[in-house]
């Protein structure tokens, strides 16, 4: 007997360990099942919100402070940023993921997320090895960011080499608590 032959002959295999699994799992009650679609609408809107924000961001002229290469955690966002660019201007906090097309690179473009900063809430930025070891958080109209600055160079990556025409010029920070 071949082997072609003893194959097609085997029995059926055995379901997989995760479709036993799934199987055995009891079945979600509706109100789970209302739960989690409840959840999920709410966080569709949530970034609804923070897309149309960054949109509606005004262009700065001058910034405060400015972080690069960072990772940043938003306040309604579960995950952080992985890398990112960050400025505090006086409009308020811009993060960039991504460099801007080349028609919008004069004014920036639309940042990845842009909320006003409270400076009477914000006490002046710590820098260097703090604010490597516990981040940065800086108080928006909508929550806490935090901010924490990477010890690389942010190498390889396109942001490196962009920063928007209005980051040429600096202001002093303004005191905070």
């Amino acid at each position: 007997m071949s082997i072609v032959r003893r194959v097609t002959q085997s029995q059926p295999a055995q379901p997989r360990a995760r479709q036993r699994r799934a199987l055995e799992r009891p079945a979600r009650t509706e109100e789970e099942l209302a739960e989690m679609e409840a959840a999920l609408r709410a966080a569709a809107e949530r970034q609804r919100a923070a897309t149309l924000r960054a949109a509606a961001a005004p262009v700065p002229t001058a910034y405060r402070a400015e972080w690069w290469p960072a990772h940043v955690r938003l306040p309604d966002h579960v995950q952080a940023v992985p890398l990112a660019r960050v400025y505090a201007t006086t409009e308020g906090l811009y993060v960039f993921t991504r460099r801007p097309p080349q028609a919008e690179r004069a004014t920036g473009g639309t940042p990845f997320w842009w909320a006003r900063l409270l400076y009477d809430k914000t006490p002046k930025p710590v820098t260097g090895y703090p604010a490597r070891d516990a981040g940065i958080p800086l108080v928006t109209e909508v929550g806490t960011v935090t901010v924490t600055p990477l010890g690389s160079c942010g190498c390889g990556h396109s942001l490196k080499a962009w920063r928007p025409q209005w980051a040429q010029r600096n202001e002093a920070w303004e005191s905070g608590t």
